[in-house]
């Protein structure tokens, strides 16, 4: 038994499946590149947005940078690593990565410039290739994901939003394609359809496995189906809303947002009972980090639908910049601080004899650099969120203090990611190139 350890020991090192890092972080880490001149240029678009105006170039510029090239590029990141793990899989081709990251930024870089430049052509260009990229993409994660063994409530409850993402390309296409015959019901659909059916319903469904796997939790009794069935409800219902006539419309868009609010307050409910199940007392700062995105995420978008229904408009441009910004990109960015290490460590120190005396996963990335980000690109939410709130509510909309708010707003989120993409890079230095197995 003595002499049989050593063999099995070498065996695993040769048969190791870790000889390659996941493609994920190079998504994720991509994504931190692109939020560098996506906030900048948020910060151009604030003007606009306080006054309530979507549609100018350096607004839709601004929106679609941060909800394709950042949002987007992590979503797909995750999803290479989170299918096969968490629904026992078979993993996802190494070479999608090679093609499809590529397509994907290259559609996006035409997508910003078409909107800068009101180049519609280049507009439709940038798109067709993001779509087309997202496209293939889809059919290998749709393999991988029909034939997963563990087919657990979350397993089903995916599909929901990547079909609200089929209706968001094809509305988005319309728009770009035949701007002539776009109407305001179509321009409503891509937006509920991307903000509410796809991010915050995903965001929704995959917090029932990411919570409890990061927080620990055990024993506890949620209902994502009934949560599922009310948000995603309701957000049908808004989405029929747009092509109905008054006073339908009206009764349907109240009925959408109430189903859609009664999803969200379950969603809550079953949040608190899977934090309060954890098996640790103390979380770590990732953590707890996520979860008040979150929470930031549903009172956004409480205030959001409430204020649709109460006639409140200067209110929605800052509750769902905080939407946005503070929740769906804050909670993305938190996750990433677990993902990373926790592929690192997989990676280079799996079956390793070394594996004893490596660095703690939450310890391999600074605390330091990562508590000087989030202070950074949370004052630069609340600029923003600052800045849409007085704009929307003086008349001096020029005055220094603005401007000065506008610029923080920018600043402060971009350095924040700055420091972030410094931390996680260093996490893949930890411990030196991987040795070669004989």
């Amino acid at each position: 038994m003595a002499q049989a350890n050593p063999s099995a020991s070498a065996w695993n090192l040769r048969t190791a499946t870790k000889k390659r890092l996941s493609p994920t972080v190079t998504y994720l880490l991509t994504a931190l590149c692109v939020s560098w001149p996506a906030f900048l240029v948020v910060g151009c678009a604030l003007p606009s947005w306080a006054l309530g105006e979507a549609d100018t170039p350096v607004s839709l510029a601004a929106i679609h940078t941060t909800i394709l090239g950042v949002l987007l590029t992590i979503a797909c990141g995750v999803l290479y690593q989170v299918v096969p793990i968490a629904f026992q899989a078979p993993p996802l081709p190494r070479h999608v990565l090679y093609w499809h990251l590529p397509l994907h930024l290259t559609g996006v870089i035409a997508m910003g410039t078409g909107f800068l430049l009101g180049h519609l052509r280049w507009t439709g260009l940038g798109g067709g290739m993001v779509v087309l990229g997202v496209a293939g993409y889809a059919v290998f994660l749709l393999q991988s994901y029909t034939r997963a063994r563990n087919r657990t409530p979350v397993h089903r409850a995916l599909l929901l939003p990547w079909l609200g993402l089929l209706w968001v390309f094809a509305t988005g296409l319309w728009q770009a394609l035949l701007p002539i015959r776009t109407s305001p019901a179509t321009v409503m659909n891509h937006v509920v359809a991307g903000g509410m059916v796809f991010w915050s319903g995903l965001v929704l469904v995959i917090s029932y496995k990411f919570i409890p796997m990061f927080t620990l939790s055990h024993g506890y009794r949620v209902f994502l189906r009934a949560t599922a069935s009310l948000y995603f409800t309701g957000g049908a219902g808004l989405l029929l809303a747009a092509w109905l006539q008054a006073p339908a419309s009206r009764w349907a868009y109240l009925a959408g947002s109430a189903m859609a609010l009664l999803g969200l307050a379950s969603f809550t409910r079953d949040v608190v009972r899977i934090v309060r199940a954890r098996k640790r007392k103390r979380m770590v700062l990732p953590v707890r980090w996520a979860l008040a995105c979150v929470a930031v995420m549903v009172l956004c978008e409480t205030l959001v639908l409430v204020a649709a229904n109460a006639g409140w408009s200067p209110v929605i441009p800052a509750a769902a910049f905080g939407w946005v910004y503070g929740g769906w990109l804050g909670m993305a960015y938190a996750y990433m601080h677990k993902i990373v290490p926790f592929l690192w460590f997989e990676y280079r120190f799996s079956h390793r004899p070394e594996r004893k005396t490596a660095p703690l996963i939450d310890e391999m990335a600074s605390r330091r650099l990562t508590v000087f980000g989030l202070t950074a690109y949370g004052a630069g939410v609340a600029a923003g969120v600052l800045y849409l709130l007085a704009g929307a509510w003086t008349a001096e909309s020029a005055a220094w203090w603005l401007r000065l708010a506008a610029v923080a707003a920018g600043c402060g989120m971009t350095l924040g990611t700055l420091l972030w993409f410094v931390s996680l890079r260093r996490v893949l230095t930890i411990g030196g190139p991987r040795p070669e197995d004989g």
